[in-house]
């Protein structure tokens, strides 16, 4: 670890933010109120060493991170009256003192209904690989094809295939 040592001679660890925002996956809205809490290393067990929550427009930030691996916890703790909850997912961030801040962007989804499913292709700007199809039959009899250049379909009003 890289250390800083101040005009009183005390050492301190040098520390970045990270900083970001927390979207719905399903439509791209930034999601206000999601919790983030950080643990250092894989050990989500212990306290967390650092929390956060978003704000109005989806934003985080985690403020003076020491360099190393932590593990961001995604948490919807919102009292669900009339708004359907996010499900809770973790990842990896490697905190590098190359810059004094990154940026982290998350995606969240909601939780499933007893008679949902959820597959996420995820297809970057140029992929070598085009043949993944979705078919899928409405109540009503129409459907659809979802692939790379035909990839969000509604039923009455609502996203169903994204």
């Amino acid at each position: 670890m890289k250390l800083r040592i101040s005009k009183t001679n005390r050492v301190f660890p040098i520390c970045k933010n990270i900083s970001g925002y927390v979207t719905d996956l399903t439509n791209n809205y930034s999601v206000r109120d999601i919790k983030i809490e950080v643990y250092k290393g894989d050990n989500t067990e212990q306290q967390p060493c650092a929390t956060a929550f978003t704000d109005k427009s989806g934003q985080y930030v985690i403020k003076e991170l020491p360099e190393g691996t932590y593990t961001f916890v995604v948490k919807d703790e919102r009292e669900a009256v009339n708004e359907e909850k996010y499900v809770t997912f973790s990842k990896s961030i490697k905190v590098k003192q190359k810059n004094k801040s990154d940026v982290y962007d998350m995606e969240i989804a909601k939780e499933l209904k007893p008679n949902q499913i959820r597959i996420v292709l995820d297809w970057n700007s140029g992929p070598n690989d085009l043949d993944a199809h979705i078919k899928w039959e409405t109540p009503d009899g129409s459907g659809g094809d979802c692939y790379y250049d035909n990839e969000v379909h509604r039923y009455n009003g609502e996203v169903v295939v994204h």
